[in-house]
Parts: structure tokens; C-alpha cells; sequence
């Protein structure tokens, strides 16, 4: 067993064990929720009843005591008000209840997206596709990287950008200053050039070891379109006046120094690749097309994972125990599994038969 499989157990049955016992917490919390809310209901029926059991009362009175009627409404209301007191009074520690235990959800499904995070930050599960991308919104870049995996799960995270330089300032100058770029001929046939030091990036997509780059200058702008093999493999320059493909443009190609923005290229990309040793925040997570964390369902990748013949090879291939206390062994994801509670039979018994 390689180095990247005992990782993953270890992650497996470290981090998604605790995501999902939180999981767990969760479900039985919401239990609690429910039986305290229908408890509140009980007690506000019986209340609502006794209120119109006086009232029933009073009109009787009313009926058979005209003198009584203009007392009536005075002892409805005051009546409905004390019940309404005295319920309020006997519901607080139901409601305060309610309120611990929504606070305590809150916590632990932080601590199940933070287990999540941790989870899938090295990228446990073998990539099937991934990209970067970047935005920016008022000169600040936002960076996410995406990742799509066997067995049908997709993740993004958030990456942190701040510490760099050409986040601080995203201009074509901050690359490399004074860099021109020819763009088209004037009436008299002069070669006329873009000056791309006040250009900023719009926005830059990586995948596949390519890179797409825009940079914007108010109603201009340019896109590149660069491979990591060192190679810029087009220009478009667009303005008011349409978009041009300058590098199939026979007459302006040899006035393009490609070296050179194959260099600033290379440069950018570099910047872009090391952020996804940046993640920050786990932004989402889905499996089958279903988003686990808005409703809380990671126990479904970690059943999924459970179930696969490759996770259940590998736990075939561990030692039944050992003495190293850092060794990850059968026995130790048997513990593991059997803290989660729910299902822990069911998924030992696919995990050992």
C-alpha cells in the first residue's frame, strides 16, 4: 500500500469520522427540536382550549344574565391575558431549550464543515478534472478552485490571495512594466500600439495546464490564451470597434514578441497555480448533483466511500493491530466506525464482511 492510500484511510477515518459523528449529533439533535416544538404545541392547544372553554362560559352566563353582558368582555380579555402570561411563564424553559440546542446545531455544523475541509484540502480522492479561477470585483481578486472527483463528488474551495503582490495591485505593470502590444495600422499604414501597463485582470481561468487571461483598460481589452508549455497560443485585442485575433493578423504577428509575453505568462500562471496551496474555505460540496453541505448529508460521501471495492481493498490489505501507535489497522477503524453510532454495524459489516 502506497504512501497517498494510508493517507487517505488516515483522513478517511480521522476527519470524515468527525464530520460525520457531528452529522449524527445533528440528526438527534433535530429529534430533541421536534419533540420539544410538538410538547409547545400540546401545551398551547390545551391552553387555547381552557380560553375557549371560559369564554363558552361567560357567553353562557351572558345569555341567561343580561346584567352580566357588560362584564363580559372584561373577564374574556383578563382571563386570556393571565392564560397568555401563564403560558409564556411555563413555556420559557421549553423555548430556552429550543434555543440551546439550535445554538449547539449551529456549532456542530461548523465543526462538520471544518472536519469536511480538512478532509478534502490535500485532495484525497483521485481528480478527474480541476480549475482555477479568478475574478475580480473592484480591483480584489477572487480566487476558487474546483475540483471534480471519482465516484461523482465535486468540491470548491475559496484560496487566499491577499499576501500577493499582484493581488494588492492586479495590473499588466505589476507582471512586467511598459510592455506594448501592436493592435492595427493607422490610415497612413504605421503600426499602431497598446500600451498594457494600466491594464487590469478581469478575469483568468486554469485547466488542463492552460490559462486564459483578460485584461480589461475601461472599453478595451485583451485576452490571452497561454499553455504551460511556455507558449502563448493567441491574443485577442477588442475595443468599440469589435475584436480582433491579433496573431493570425499576418501583417502584425512578426511585430508581436511572443517570448516575451509568453515569459509574463508564464509568470502569471505560476502566481495562479501555487494559490491552490492556499485554500481557505470549503465553498461546496456535491455528490450525484446533490449539495451536502446546505443540507448537511455528509454521511452520504462517506457511506459512498464505504462502499466502494477500493476503500474495502484497502482496508483488506491493513494489519489486524499493531504496537506503533501512529499505524493505521483494522482494528483502529473498527473503533473509528463504531464512535459514529448510526449505521456503525452496517458499515463494519461492509468494511470486515
Amino acid at each position: 500500500m502506497d504512501e497517498h492510500d494510508l493517507n487517505l484511510l488516515n483522513s478517511i477515518f480521522t476527519y470524515l469520522v468527525d464530520s460525520v459523528s457531528y452529522i449524527n449529533d445533528i440528526k438527534s439533535k433535530k429529534i430533541q427540536i421536534n419533540g420539544l416544538n410538538e410538547k409547545l404545541g400540546e401545551e398551547k392547544s390545551d391552553i387555547e382550549l381552557l380560553k375557549s372553554r371560559i369564554a363558552e362560559l361567560t357567553d353562557n352566563y351572558s345569555k341567561e344574565y343580561r346584567d352580566f353582558l357588560p362584564y363580559r368582555e372584561q373577564i374574556d380579555n383578563y382571563t386570556a391575558t393571565s392564560i397568555d402570561q401563564f403560558f409564556s411563564l411555563m413555556s420559557n424553559e421549553t423555548v430556552s431549550s429550543i434555543t440551546d440546542i439550535t445554538k449547539k446545531i449551529e456549532n456542530d455544523i461548523k465543526y462538520a464543515i471544518g472536519n469536511m475541509r480538512s478532509f478534502l484540502i490535500n485532495n484525497p480522492l483521485k481528480i478527474l478534472n480541476k480549475s482555477i479561477k479568478i475574478s475580480n470585483d473592484s480591483n480584489s481578486l477572487l480566487s476558487i478552485a474546483s475540483y471534480r472527483c471519482v465516484l461523482n463528488v465535486e468540491y470548491e474551495f475559496l484560496l487566499e490571495n491577499k499576501d500577493l503582490t499582484f493581488a494588492q495591485n492586479p495590473y499588466f505593470l505589476t507582471l512586467t512594466p511598459g510592455i506594448k502590444i501592436p493592435t492595427k495600422f493607422s490610415d497612413n499604414g504605421e503600426i499602431l500600439y497598446e500600451k498594457l501597463d494600466m491594464y487590469s485582470l478581469y478575469r483568468a481561468e486554469l485547466s488542463d495546464g492552460n490559462m486564459i487571461a483578460e485584461f480589461r483598460d475601461d472599453n478595451k481589452s485583451f485576452k490571452f490564451e497561454y499553455s504551460a508549455d511556455d507558449s502563448i497560443k493567441s491574443v485577442y485585442y477588442s475595443d468599440i470597434s469589435g475584436v480582433l485575433d491579433l496573431m493570425s493578423d499576418k501583417n502584425l504577428i512578426g511585430n508581436i514578441d511572443k517570448n516575451l509575453i509568453s515569459n509574463v505568462m508564464k509568470k502569471l500562471y505560476g502566481i495562479f497555480i501555487d494559490l491552490e496551496n492556499s485554500k481557505i474555505q470549503l465553498l461546496s460540496l456535491r455528490l450525484d448533483g446533490n449539495d451536502l453541505i446546505e443540507n448537511t448529508l455528509f454521511d452520504k460521501l462517506f457511506c459512498k466511500l464505504m462502499e466502494s471495492d477500493y476503500i474495502k481493498n484497502l482496508v483488506k490489505e491493513l494489519p489486524e493491530s499493531s504496537e506503533e501507535t501512529n499505524t493505521i489497522t483494522r482494528e483502529l477503524i473498527k473503533n473509528r466506525v463504531n464512535t459514529i453510532g448510526n449505521n456503525c454495524e452496517r458499515l463494519n459489516n461492509i468494511l470486515f464482511g
